[in-house]
């Protein structure tokens, strides 16, 4: 049976690709990209007469919810297609919980026609069982290990959070902590690297009387990383995500909260903290600043160790496996 990789619109991840080529998928792009994903059911529908005969059978392995749309109305005229969906991450999970009545009869038409799932965690595999009653095999996204370079700076007092400015990066608590690790290490600096709107964060670093720097887009990421000793990715929520083990692979020392997929490579309890603490937050960073210069560079390269297992040809050969396993 031939397998196809329906990826999510506009762009695909970059994990998600190098999956779909460990099971030699053929890509389809469910709509083009100027139409809005809502979209994808009604224009896979207008063209199930094509559909019927384009693809008479076939394992569909989805890219989140782009993926499961375009599969689960081509089910209606296929029903032997298997739908293997990926990328289940807490996030969406969350917002399924709180959906309307309507929304979630509507939503479950979809999600009811998934035969398999292959989770990015086993803390989405357990969400996927919690929510949507499917046991999934976890494969934990690839990292490009050859893209960082582990110089850690152990008496750097910068700590940095790379990657998208959002709500659920739980970046608040950040800037609140910081205010106390100021008081107690007055040369501590923290950076952002990456896009959002910060209007909100500036504006609070200002009332709170810290100076923050938002540098947006780097040219050299890794010498912003090399300057650095404390990562930060506490999100709210993190299904997976590889900031940790970026973070690790470049010698800066990763801090997390308890809902983290990243927990489950690093297997580190001295980085992890309450995501809804400020002062746990706050009493961590200083508590990993504190260490020696020796143990720091031993936790350091402990958790580098863990990181580099997580990379481009071990994930595909597990994912290849975890794929062979649920296709029928």
């Amino acid at each position: 049976m031939k397998n196809y990789f329906v990826q999510n619109v506009p762009n695909s991840h970059r994990s998600h690709l190098i999956f779909a080529k460990s099971v030699n998928s053929e890509l389809i792009t469910p709509i083009p990209n100027h139409i809005p994903i809502i979209f994808i059911p009604i224009f896979t529908f207008l063209r199930l007469p094509y559909l019927y005969f384009k693809y008479p059978s076939g394992n569909f392995l989805c890219e989140g919810m782009s993926g499961v749309y375009f599969s689960s109305v081509l089910k209606i005229v296929r029903p032997k297609i298997n739908i293997i969906y990926h990328d289940a991450d807490l996030l969406f999970l969350r917002d399924y919980n709180h959906l309307n009545g309507l929304k979630k009869v509507i939503l479950n038409l979809f999600l009811g026609k998934i035969d398999y799932v292959i989770s990015d965690s086993v803390l989405s595999a357990k969400s996927i069982k919690k929510y949507l009653k499917i046991n999934s095999e976890v494969v934990y996204p690839p990292v490009e290990v050859n893209n960082f370079k582990f110089k850690p700076n152990l008496n750097s007092k910068q700590i940095i959070h790379v990657g998208r400015i959002s709500s659920e990066k739980n970046l608040e608590r950040l800037i609140k902590a910081f205010v106390k690790v100021k008081m107690k290490i007055p040369e501590s600096r923290l950076v952002f690297i990456g896009p959002g709107n910060s209007d909100n964060l500036k504006s609070l670093a200002s009332d709170l009387g810290v100076k923050i720097e938002f540098k947006g887009f780097v040219k050299n990421l890794n010498s912003e990383l090399n300057n650095s000793l404390i990562g930060y990715n506490v999100s709210n929520f993190e299904p997976f995500g590889c900031n940790g083990l970026e973070y690790s692979l470049s010698g800066v020392i990763p801090i997390t909260g308890r809902k983290n997929g990243n927990n489950e490579v690093l297997t580190e309890s001295k980085i992890i903290c309450n995501e809804k603490s400020v002062v746990d937050i706050s009493n961590k960073i200083i508590e990993l600043m504190s260490l020696s210069n020796t143990d720091k560079l031993n936790l350091l390269k402990s958790l580098k160790s863990k990181s580099e297992k997580i990379n481009d040809k071990s994930q595909s050969v597990k994912f290849k496996n975890a794929f062979g396993k649920l296709k029928k």
